[in-house]
């Protein structure tokens, strides 16, 4: 009863106070359901509104469609503006208009674009393409395929950009292919290209491909910068293929540069600060310059370094290292003829002047380069140097030369002419005990024919044809057998014998005793440690003895080490018998 329509174009309104104001085909089923005009629009939901256009429902109380074509309001209260294909299919959802829009939760909200969807609570979607707002209270303002699925999240526009499911209240202002991943609670990406933020609280502000991964870790910008899981609290302002891997570390900038420690700093090109409260500068260079431990200050100035105090002075507390072939300099600033002072408790310990000269407990005389007042002790190393580059050191007593240094380092005792040897002795040397470090055998120098085949560890015979030389064995069982060569693995002579001028003298240091590498055949059987060893027929080779009877007389010592197949080197205990 008391139902409307204002044309006659099979229009039909079915319920009470229902009205139709005119159009084709739009029925009504409210009660108190109102079309506009239009056509083929159905409002059935009690108080329900069409206001025209076509194909459009309105099916709950109190839903409404402003106009447009194919939209729906199917929700309590629910409103669609206007546009095409467009659903408001929850309680209070609405539609402002555009095309392909869904607003499907109490409350969501679609301004317009087209196929945006507002699928949580309260979210919203303010235009656009193909944006998704999938939380409670979340936005998305613009854009494309922007997705927000966590709960209070927010994206102001920009492409492809997304905040997963389990990252509420996180926020990406724009850009394009931004992410705000898994536990990105509170997180933030401002902008820029394949940023990503996944941690509570992580912020990158922008750039190009930067992740921030520690909890209110922060990356302003730049390209392929990185904080890591561990980096709570860590900064990098910006720059090229940083990384920061610790709590309260910092980098504000530069290129390949790593702050890996706890309240690190590292900055410039390729900086590495690995240590705890390390703050590390490189310049230019393109090589890494990294701490060694942990609260270092390190700077590396290829062109140097300038420190200007305007006379407040420059205060070392603790040890200063210069390093190898460096120079520490240092220049007063009074134009006078000031010295360096070097001072403990106000006290001058060391006075160096203009010229050069250096006192030590006093100030030094002008005829002198050094002057110390006190004693002198060595306790390390003291060094002297001739006028001439061709002069040794000569140490003398009554005009006699005791001991001569030569500029090689050398030094003879009783030597005239000048040492040849490292330590060179003429006449006799009495020690009470001698420690020979450098080697492990007993050996005598020899000539050896067939030199050119000789190497470190072959094993040698006398030659009966060159009486005082040696050959190198090659038969078995070798009775005339003199030692091994020295030297082979590293491992050399300890104490070589010779006599100059005479027969017992060579090139070659064959050991007689002790320790020795010798060259091993293991064909003629495998050998272990302790087992005796003979000459073989395999040249320079030693082998195991199984004939104990040919042996004697033959026997070069006793194997060290293993050989199980083969040929190769033996450790061998050198006892002639």
């Amino acid at each position: 009863t008391h139902a409307t329509i204002g044309g006659v174009q099979e229009n039909t309104a079915t319920a009470d106070h229902d009205t139709i104001g005119g159009g084709d085909s739009n029925e009504t089923g409210g009660p108190r359901a109102t079309i506009g005009g239009g056509d083929d629009n159905t409002a059935t939901g009690d108080r329900s509104t069409i206001g025209g256009g076509g194909i459009n429902t309105a099916n709950n109380q109190y839903a409404t469609v402003g106009g447009g074509y194919s939209n729906e309001a199917n929700g309590d209260y629910a409103t669609v503006g206007g546009g095409n294909d467009n659903s408001a299919n929850a309680n209070t959802a609405t539609v402002g208009g555009g095309g392909s829009n869904q607003a499907s939760d109490n409350y969501a909200t679609v301004a317009g674009g087209q196929s945006n969807t507002a699928s949580g609570a309260h979210a919203t979607v303010g235009g656009g393409y193909e944006n998704q707002a999938q939380g409670q209270y979340d936005t998305v303002s613009g854009g494309h395929k922007n997705i927000v699925a966590a709960t209070a999240g927010a994206i102001g526009g920009g492409e492809n950009n997304d905040i997963d499911a389990n990252s509420t209240h996180a926020t990406i202002g724009g850009g394009y292919d931004n992410n705000i991943t898994t536990n990105g609670d509170y997180a933030t990406v401002g902008g820029g290209y394949l940023n990503t933020a996944s941690a509570i609280s992580a912020t990158v502000s922008g750039g190009d491909s930067n992740t921030a991964q520690g909890d209110a870790s922060a990356i302003g910008g730049g390209e392929d910068n990185s904080i890591g899981a561990n980096g709570d609290w860590a900064t990098i302002a910006g720059g090229q293929n940083n990384t920061a891997n610790a709590s309260w570390a910092t980098i504000p900038g530069g290129r390949d540069n790593a702050a890996n420690g706890d309240y690190s700093f590292a900055a410039g090109r390729r900086a590495k600060a690995y240590h705890q409260g390390a703050f590390v500068w490189a310049d230019s260079t393109d090589a890494d310059f990294a701490s060694t431990g942990d609260d270092q200050f390190m700077v590396r100035a290829s062109g140097g370094v300038t420190m200007q105090t305007n006379g407040a002075g420059l205060w070392f507390y603790g040890d200063v290292t210069l390093g190898d072939g460096d120079t520490l300099y240092a220049d007063k600033v009074s134009s006078l003829d000031d010295p360096l002072e070097l001072q403990t408790n106000d006290t001058t310990h060391v006075t160096i002047t203009t010229a050069g000269r250096v006192g030590i407990g006093t100030t030094p005389a002008s005829t002198v380069t050094l002057d110390v007042a006190g004693n002198v002790k060595a306790s390390g190393t003291m060094y002297a140097s001739a006028f001439s580059s061709l002069s040794p050191l000569l140490l003398q007593t009554s005009g006699t030369t005791r001991i001569t240094v030569t500029n090689e380092g050398n030094v003879g005792i009783g030597m005239n002419p000048a040492p040849t040897a490292t330590l060179d002795v003429s006449g006799t040397a009495r020690v009470h005990e001698l420690v020979i470090s450098g080697g492990a055998d007993l050996a005598e120098p020899f000539a050896i024919v067939g030199a050119e085949n000789v190497k470190p560890g072959m094993v040698v015979a006398i030659d009966p044809q060159h009486p005082g030389q040696l050959r190198i064995a090659d038969r078995a069982y070798d009775r005339t057998v003199a030692g091994c060569v020295s030297g082979a693995g590293g491992l050399n002579p300890g104490l070589t014998m010779e006599h100059e001028g005479t027969a017992a003298k060579g090139s070659f240091p064959v050991a007689l005793s002790g320790r020795v590498y010798c060259w091993a055949d293991a064909s003629y059987g495998p050998i272990q440690p302790g087992d005796l060893l003979t000459t073989s027929d395999t040249p320079g080779h030693v082998m195991k003895v199984s004939d104990y009877e040919r042996a004697h007389g033959a026997i070069i010592g006793k194997a060290m080490s293993s050989l199980d197949r083969g040929r190769g080197l033996i450790l061998v205990l050198v006892t002639l018998q």
